[in-house]
């Protein structure tokens, strides 16, 4: 691994090699069997091709070839998949991913009229419709780096840096996967597939200041109902043969299975709405409440009591201003599909948040595609059997059912409606967030043991004209707000409503950090590159540890962000920023990457290494400077440790 200062454009930096001495185990000791045949159907994921785990920063988040994110890899039926700070048994999230739904529109096509769908993420666990196109590559493992698909690179000028694009990773950590929900023997709770094939990117990065507790995912979807080549021209070239021939498995294995006739230039799925799932298990999942904040595009899930005895606090995340408690899970929406027709193009935005439950009443959990289609349009129908929404509109609400007693809650952010033609694709981006509890207000309100109840979020105009009545009257700032940090706001932009950007904050509180997701997307994932890991070996002796080297790639190949951050005429010019700036090597020692010891810097002659926020404290212990050796000088003398 490789260690980053936190700084955008520090002028100078460190490679270091870790040393993991003992297992990483993940478990909850509040883990419980989670309803349904979850997965059940493809056994366990034995190879580590078939997931992957974002794990770079302080995030632990796995995710498989099926579409599901922060999932445990070994298909375990009662462990989740994320947790935060890695390497301890805090367990924020069970499962999560995409469900999409639309209505299939071809005149004179047997399925025309027809509303289907795919869960990728299927809380109920027996309806899942996602299906592995490629194996998980993951750009920390050397052999998946070398066989790096080309149609992984970085290419869409739309979300990326121009300076990003053609490269095969951009962050610290870098997965990308293929799914799609196109194999006609798997059900999945319809009546036949939608035609939608999912690139999955997941990102992570150790800086800037707040990042390092942040993970990306990025969504693009493929109609690839046409048969006709020509219908994926309009795909950028470095994806178009790829998906022309992914469409063509899945229209010849469908028309066999289901005895229909595609159309040649395929089918439009229109009224499409693109929602993303998450079952957020924060400690014990039976005592957790899940809400949003709707000036942040937000959604959040916590403890409702903030006790979890069993669990690890460090006190650089949960120390003052922080209490020693559960923290919170956000998933921001930094992206989501385009509006129809819109020029330039806009993008529709968060439309429907709700919370579903474990359960036969209140709002269960959606019971097939067609169920679930309503559900994230807002298109709620008790003639159809679906229970009431607390709200009489939700389309004009925004939000369908809130509830206030503790649960194994979940949740869903959608966004639409839009058109997805044949050989187009649309995108949603979303980062997960997590942070600890802002103390005073947790405190004061006496939560701590007790039950905090989320009430109802309210949007950015309601907040401006403070007439919040679906709280008590004026209760626009909940309690849970001020726990994920708000402090106030002002509407400085004038537009009589409380934007983001409009928030005072606690620093490394939740909102804090979700401004910082928002400002790596908005500068398109730019960021300065870590150093490239340095092969390394670890030879064990008597009741010793050597650790031998090479030089990391970066000292040879600098850093990319330099081309812009040396541009006079860019916003990000940085007349201190060092195109070749590795300056040594650290040696750590841990039983988790999630808390190491540094047991020794090798700091090249004549420079001297400084942490520009100074935030880093290395101790007395630390090995005297010296010129990092070459190669067969490490062989020929060895850096020991007992």
């Amino acid at each position: 691994m490789i260690m980053r200062i936190n700084s955008f454009t520090s002028a100078v930096r460190i490679g270091a090699v870790v040393a993991l001495l003992g297992a990483m185990v993940f478990q909850s000791a509040q883990a419980e069997e989670e309803p349904g045949a979850r997965r059940a159907r493809r056994g366990f994921n034995l190879f580590s091709s078939t997931f992957g785990t974002l794990e770079v920063n302080r995030v632990f988040c796995g995710i498989n070839n099926l579409g599901e994110v922060c999932v445990d890899p070994t298909n375990s039926p009662g462990i989740g998949g994320g947790f935060w700070p890695k390497g301890t048994p805090n367990q924020y999230i069970f499962n999560s991913g995409l469900q999409l739904a639309g209505v299939i529109s071809a005149p004179g096509f047997a399925w025309d009229g027809d509303t289907t769908g795919v869960f990728f993420m299927d809380p109920k666990g027996t309806e899942s419709g996602g299906d592995p196109v490629s194996l998980v590559y993951n750009s920390l493992d050397p052999n998946d780096l070398a066989s790096w698909p080309g149609q992984a690179e970085v290419w869409d000028p739309a979300i990326y840096s121009p300076v990003l694009l053609g490269r095969k990773t951009l962050a610290q950590q870098d997965l990308w996967v293929r799914t799609w929900d196109g194999n006609p023997n798997v059900a999945g709770g319809r009546l036949h597939p939608l035609g939608v094939l999912v690139e999955e990117r997941g990102l992570a990065w150790n800086f800037p200041a707040g990042n390092e507790d942040i993970v990306y995912f990025i969504y693009n979807f493929y109609n690839i109902s046409a048969k006709n080549r020509a219908v994926y021209n309009t795909l950028p070239a470095i994806v178009q043969d790829s998906v022309f021939a992914i469409a063509q498995d899945y229209i010849s294995a469908t028309e066999a299975r289901f005895g229909v006739t595609f159309p040649a230039d395929g089918y439009t799925v229109r009224d499409f709405y693109g929602a993303f799932f998450m079952d957020p298990d924060v400690g014990a999942a039976t005592e957790n409440y899940s809400s949003a904040i709707l000036p942040f595009e937000m959604a959040i899930a916590y403890k409702s009591n903030w006790l979890e005895p069993l669990w690890s606090y460090p006190p650089g995340i949960n120390g003052p201003p922080f209490d020693p408690s559960p923290g919170i899970v956000g998933v921001k929406y930094l992206r989501s599909p385009i509006r129809p027709g819109s020029d330039p193009p806009e993008e529709i935005g968060l439309t429907m948040f709700s919370n579903t439950l474990n359960t036969s009443t209140g709002f269960p959990d959606p019971d097939g595609v067609i169920q679930m289609w309503r559900y994230i349009s807002g298109n709620i129908s008790v003639a159809a059997g679906d229970n009431p929404c607390d709200f009489p509109d939700p389309k004009a609400r925004g939000m369908c059912f809130l509830f206030q007693e503790e649960e194994d809650t979940r949740f869903y952010q959608s966004s639409g409606p839009f058109n997805l033609v044949p050989g187009e694709f649309s995108t949603i981006v979303v980062a997960y967030l997590h942070a600890a509890p802002v103390a005073a207000p947790l405190v004061a309100s006496g939560e701590i043991g007790g039950d905090l109840k989320p009430l109802v979020p309210m949007t950015g105009e309601q907040i401006f004209a403070q007439s919040c009545t679906d709280n008590a009257p004026n209760v626009c700032i909940r309690t849970i707000d001020s726990i994920a940090g708000w402090l106030t706001h002002s509407d400085l932009n004038a537009n009589l409503s409380i934007d983001q950007d409009e928030v005072v904050s606690v620093k490394r509180s939740l909102l804090d950090k979700a401004l910082v997701a928002q400002a790596v997307f908005d500068n398109k994932f730019l960021l300065p590159f870590a150093p490239e890991v340095p092969t390394f070996f670890l030879v064990a002796g008597d009741n010793t540890v050597s650790v031998v080297w090479q030089t990391s790639p970066s000292e040879a190949t600098g850093d990319p962000f330099f081309a812009v951050a040396s541009d006079p005429l860019s916003p990000l010019f940085d007349a201190n920023f060092r195109q070749f700036d590795v300056e040594g090597y650290r040696v750590y020692r841990g039983r988790t990457s999630g808390q190491l010891e540094m047991l020794g810097t090798w700091d090249y002659t004549g420079t001297v290494f400084t942490d520009v926020d100074g935030s880093f404290w290395y101790g007395t212990d630390c090995m005297p400077e010296q010129t990092p050796p070459s190669w067969a000088a490490v062989r020929r003398s060895r850096t020991t440790y007992q």
